[in-house]
């Protein structure tokens, strides 16, 4: 790809997450979690998002993850050190990149079995075992977690984090490129 259909991919992607209907449900009303022990299942004033919208998110959002694809985190790293000559706009690319790694590695605040997971087992579990792909293999301890009803749910909470975290950043990516790659955009 030419670096301006590389962009041109991540705008088109980016816009697609952006006006999807898992963003618009998470920015109004937003979602709440609460679970009632007794049936099992989520209380009646928990707000959740449809399964369809968050695969739907997830269809486009996988193009910012997966290294296969151009405009992965892991491959904008490389296409900013390769186009852009700006060492600021640079640093900054890797500020984001470290804060979003940096949060995802945080652990998450319980534990199963004894164990603790991180906000990006959480987020991979989901995806690569449960909405994506079938990895279940790879991902067994966030399967074990998620058998159970309320362990599901729960990850399903901060899966949602996991979504808006990312989200944010490629925001801020976005108005990133606006400024690294003006040039680019242009030609």
């Amino acid at each position: 790809m030419t670096p301006k259909e590389t962009l041109n991919l991540f705008d088109e992607k980016y816009d697609r997450l952006e006006y999807s209907s898992l963003i618009r449900f998470m920015s109004n009303p937003g979602w709440k979690f609460s679970f009632d022990f007794k049936t099992n299942a989520p209380k009646s004033d928990a707000i959740l998002p449809d399964l369809e919208n968050i695969e739907s998110y997830i269809l486009n959002f996988r193009f910012f993850i997966q290294d296969n694809e151009p405009i992965s985190l892991h491959n904008l790293r490389n296409f900013y050190e390769t186009h852009s000559h700006d060492k600021e706009i640079n640093e900054k690319f890797s500020e984001l990149r470290s804060i979003l790694n940096s949060e995802l590695d945080k652990s998450w605040p319980f534990l199963f079995n004894g164990k603790r997971l991180t906000f990006r087992n959480i987020f991979e579990g989901f995806i690569y075992s449960k909405l994506a792909h079938s990895k279940v293999e790879s991902h067994k301890f966030f399967n074990n977690l998620t058998k159970h009803s309320f362990g599901y749910y729960l990850a399903l909470d901060y899966f949602l984090r996991c979504i808006n975290l990312k989200h944010d950043i490629l925001t801020m990516i976005k108005h990133l490129n606006k400024t690294a790659f003006a040039d680019l955009k242009t030609n």
